[in-house]
Order: C-alpha cells, then sequence, then structure tokens
C-alpha cells in the first residue's frame, strides 16, 4: 500500500494557466526556501521546460533514465513540481516517495490535462476513477493532508496545518447539505451506480435506468435540482478524493468508512471550484407597478436587421493560419498528434461557422473531441 506523505510535508495545488504557464512555474519555483529541487514535465514539454528555468539563472539537469524529470540545483530534492496533472491520485503519492527528503509537492493542472487523461482511458473505469479522483483533489478546498489521508488509508486525520488551503483557506461556500445529498444518493440506489446515474436521481431526470429501477421513488430524488450536472461532477469528484467515497471495479460509487461522517455533518465540507450558484432572478425596479398598464402604447415601427459584413477572405486566411497555430501548440503541449484536436476540415468549418457555445460545436466537430478539447477549442476562437 502506498502510504500518505509526511503530514509535515507542505502540499499544493494551482490551476495553471496556458498562456502564463512559464511564469507560473517561475513564481511557484522561486517561492521555495531552497534552491534544490525536482521539476515533473511531460515528455512533450520537458525541453521547453528546462529552458524555461535555465532562463531563472537556475541550473537544471535532465534524469538519465526520465529525461521529463528535471533535477533543479544540488543536494537531495527538498521540494517537488508536477508541471501537468498525473494520471491519478495514487500515481502522485507514489512519485513524491520517491523524494523523501522534500519538504514541498505543487501540482500545477489545467482543465485539458484531465480531458486528455479521460481521452486516453479506453473506457477504463479504475483509471477514470484515478482520473477523477486526482481532479478533486486539486479541486479540493480542505486539508490537503487529511484528503490523502483519507482517500489512501481510509483515515479520518486531523488537518496538518501547513498546506495551502490550511495557511490560506480559500473562500467557498459551505457544501454539507449537498455533500449529504450525494451520499445518500449512492446509499439509497444500492452502491451500484456511476455519477451519471446518480445526478440523474438528485436532478429529478427521468431516464430509462431511473424509471427501470424506481430511482424517482426515493428519498434523494430531485433534492438537487439546483445544481448542474457539471457541479454534481465536481462534488462527486472531491468526496472520492478524500476517501468519503470510493470507485468499484465498474466505476459505481460506494459508501467507505467515512461516508457516515459526511451524511451526519460531523465532517465539514467545503465546495469551490465549479460550484458557483446560478444567479438569482433580477429584481423588479423601484416604483414599477407589478400590473401591467392599461395605457395603450403606440405600435413600433420594426427596425430592419443589421447586415453583418462578412469577413475578408484575407481575413478568413488569418483566422484559419491563427488556429492551425494553436492547435500545433496546443497538441504540443498535451503530447497528442494535432489531428486528434481538430481535423483540417473542422478547422475550415470553424472558422467559417464560428461557434460560441458548446451545443453549437457539436454539430461541427466530433463528441469527443468537444468532450476532450472542447473548451479549449471555444476559448482560441475566441481570440482570433
Amino acid at each position: 500500500m502506498i502510504d500518505v506523505p509526511d503530514p509535515k510535508m507542505r502540499l499544493a495545488s494551482v490551476e495553471r494557466h496556458e498562456r502564463d504557464s512559464s511564469r507560473q512555474l517561475g513564481e511557484v519555483v522561486r517561492s521555495h526556501d531552497s534552491s534544490g529541487g525536482v521539476v515533473v514535465a511531460t515528455p512533450t514539454s520537458a525541453q521547453d521546460t528546462a529552458a524555461t528555468l535555465r532562463g531563472l539563472g537556475l541550473d537544471v539537469t535532465a534524469d538519465a533514465v526520465t529525461p521529463h524529470v528535471l533535477a533543479v540545483g544540488a543536494g537531495a530534492p527538498a521540494w517537488v513540481v508536477h508541471t501537468h496533472a498525473p494520471a491519478g491520485l495514487t500515481d502522485y503519492v507514489a512519485d513524491l516517495a520517491h523524494y523523501p527528503n522534500a519538504v514541498a509537492a505543487t501540482v500545477m493542472s489545467a482543465p485539458a490535462d484531465f480531458a486528455r487523461l479521460r481521452a486516453d482511458a479506453d473506457d477504463d473505469p479504475a483509471r477514470r476513477g484515478q482520473i477523477d479522483a486526482m481532479q478533486g483533489y486539486t479541486e479540493w478546498s480542505g486539508c490537503r493532508a487529511q484528503a490523502l489521508a483519507g482517500y489512501l488509508r481510509g483515515d479520518a486525520a486531523d488537518e496538518c496545518g501547513t498546506c495551502d488551503n490550511c495557511t490560506n483557506p480559500p473562500a467557498g461556500r459551505v457544501g454539507a447539505s449537498d455533500a449529504r445529498h450525494a451520499v445518500d444518493a449512492v446509499v439509497q440506489t444500492g452502491e451500484r451506480f456511476g455519477t451519471k446515474h446518480l445526478i440523474s436521481v438528485l436532478r429529478g431526470e427521468r431516464t430509462e435506468t431511473v424509471e427501470g429501477h424506481e430511482h424517482d421513488r426515493l428519498a434523494t430524488w430531485n433534492s438537487g435540482a439546483e445544481l448542474t450536472r457539471a457541479q454534481w461532477d465536481a462534488i462527486y469528484r472531491q468526496l472520492v478524493a478524500i476517501g468519503a467515497l470510493s470507485i468499484n471495479e465498474d466505476g459505481g460509487l460506494v459508501a467507505t468508512g467515512l461516508s457516515e461522517s459526511v451524511r451526519s455533518g460531523e465532517r465539514e465540507i467545503r465546495f469551490v471550484r465549479q460550484l458557483e450558484l446560478p444567479e438569482a432572478p433580477m429584481p423588479k425596479r423601484r416604483g414599477v407597478a407589478a400590473t401591467k398598464s392599461t395605457t395603450p402604447r403606440a405600435p413600433r415601427t420594426p427596425r430592419a436587421p443589421a447586415v453583418k459584413k462578412p469577413p475578408s477572405a484575407r481575413a478568413t486566411e488569418e483566422a484559419k493560419r491563427g488556429l492551425y497555430r494553436w492547435r500545433a501548440s496546443y497538441a504540443a503541449e498535451l503530447g497528442v498528434p494535432a489531428i486528434r484536436i481538430l481535423t483540417d476540415p473542422d478547422i475550415s468549418r470553424l472558422i467559417v461557422r464560428r461557434p460560441a457555445t458548446m451545443d453549437e460545436l457539436r454539430r461541427i466537430v466530433t463528441p469527443s473531441r468537444c468532450d476532450a478539447y472542447g473548451d479549449a477549442i471555444l476559448a482560441a476562437l475566441s481570440q482570433l
């Protein structure tokens, strides 16, 4: 069994911003008291990462066996930085075990990391469970050492007091009732279903599976309709990451020894990322009567719709070249073939039709590409 890191290790997570990742990496490295450490890059980004570190005036040596592992400075590594999300939470902790003298560990990650990992998981429930746990760990706003103790050993450990969330607690809304509903859905449905079905139960969505198992009669049915699917997905990821739920070999969620403390409210749960509640309805303006006026209004003269001038052929070609450049850069960063992200015909259609939403994008590129890279594609288009 892989043991948890020393509770005194300063654990941290940083959301990586692709356009500013070099500056972010520099800030993370400079934040450590000791100059000697290890930066774990990806095979495709190792050379650029090494160049960035050397640009900071640091001595960098690539490992002879694994060249994407970069030793910074001399002596036993006192800190470890991952530039991208590892393939699973267990893998991450196993990596840290290679550096017993390290007193700090930071993982930098972006949503695209997890999309890429899931795209490569080949519908393997065990691998996808590890990826979900890793993402849940990066999203978690409570004690990170406590989360790892729960995930790896099922321990209700004390807060470490040294991780980023303990020393600088992020603002977030308390999610005790959300967590309780999430666990209740797992227990009441028999601890055999994945998040897709559980979220349908929580949101009151009548699906064939829901009706076939009569899960619309459960106490937890429709208890979480105010949250979106993305929000419930994030809640389940984080509950897995802290050991309050676990994933079986078929991808179903099951309760653990820590589940009861969540259901009873004994353990405080706070959720931050992906959990913004819908905006409240706009209030009525002061002084405006609620009833409709009986005074007839003069009919408005309809305006002719504005004619949107089509882009010039030169502008279209420039935009297409820009999207090609983005695809090449993004593919190199993820370590995947460029054609996996977008085909050449995809690029031509995107430039002409300019989708602004995920629904519009799904009419142009395949669903698998939308799921893995959709947000990044839309962001790139918005910059062209």
